[in-house]
C-alpha cells in the first residue's frame, strides 16, 4: 500500500514537473525574466521583454499562444488568439516596448494550436537550421544572422543577409515537406 502510495505520489509530481515546461519550442526557451544576463543579445533581450510585457495580464497569458523573434527592433509576433480584441491588445502592447522599431503581426483568431501541430512546426524549424549551414556556394554567408520561425506550417524568416542568400534560404525551406508558405522579412545589407 505504501509503494503504491509513493509511486503515485512521484508519478504526480513527475507529471507537475513536466506541465510547468511548456511547450518544448525553441523559440519559447529563452531567458524570459533574466534581463541582466550578459549572455543575452540585444535581440534576446528585446524578445524577453516583450513576452513579459505580453505574460502581465493572466487572462491574455492563459487565453492566447504567442511566439516573439526580434531582429534589430523588428519584432515578428505569431500565434493564435480567441477573438480580434485580445490580437489588438497583445499588438499594442507589443508597440510600446521600449526597443520594438517595427511589428510584423502574424496572429491569428483561432483556437490555440494543438500540441501535435506545435511540435512538427518544431521539427520542421530543426529541419531548416539544419540546412542554413549547408549553403555553401555562397561565400562569405553568416548563419548567425538568420532567424527561422515555424507557426503552422508557415515559415518565417528574418535576418540581416545578401539577396542571394535570401534566395538561397527561401528556396531550401520551400524544398522541406510540411513547409506550406514562405515569409520572407530580411533586412537586405546588399
Amino acid at each position: 500500500m505504501i509503494k503504491r502510495l509513493h509511486f503515485a505520489l512521484l508519478m504526480s509530481m513527475s507529471l507537475a514537473l513536466l506541465s510547468a515546461c511548456g511547450p518544448a519550442r525553441d523559440e519559447d526557451m529563452w531567458l524570459q525574466n533574466d534581463l541582466q544576463t550578459p549572455a543575452l543579445s540585444a535581440d534576446e533581450q528585446l524578445e524577453a521583454k516583450v513576452r513579459n510585457a505580453l505574460n502581465e495580464d493572466e487572462t491574455r497569458r492563459e487565453a492566447m499562444r504567442v511566439t516573439i523573434s526580434a531582429y534589430r527592433g523588428t519584432v515578428l509576433v505569431t500565434g493564435q488568439a480567441p477573438t480580434p480584441q485580445f490580437l489588438t491588445q497583445a499588438i499594442d502592447i507589443v508597440r510600446r516596448v521600449p526597443g520594438v522599431k517595427l511589428v510584423h503581426n502574424q496572429i491569428e483568431v483561432s483556437a490555440i494550436t494543438a500540441p501535435a501541430i506545435q511540435t512538427q512546426d518544431s521539427q520542421l524549424a530543426s529541419e531548416l537550421r539544419a540546412r542554413i549551414p549547408t549553403i555553401k556556394s555562397l561565400p562569405g554567408f553568416d548563419p548567425s544572422q538568420v532567424k527561422i520561425t515555424v507557426e503552422n506550417g508557415v515559415v518565417y524568416w528574418m535576418g540581416g543577409v545578401r539577396q542571394a542568400e535570401g534566395q538561397a534560404l527561401t528556396e531550401a525551406a520551400r524544398q522541406v515537406p510540411g513547409v506550406k508558405k514562405v515569409v520572407v522579412l530580411f533586412e537586405y545589407v546588399d
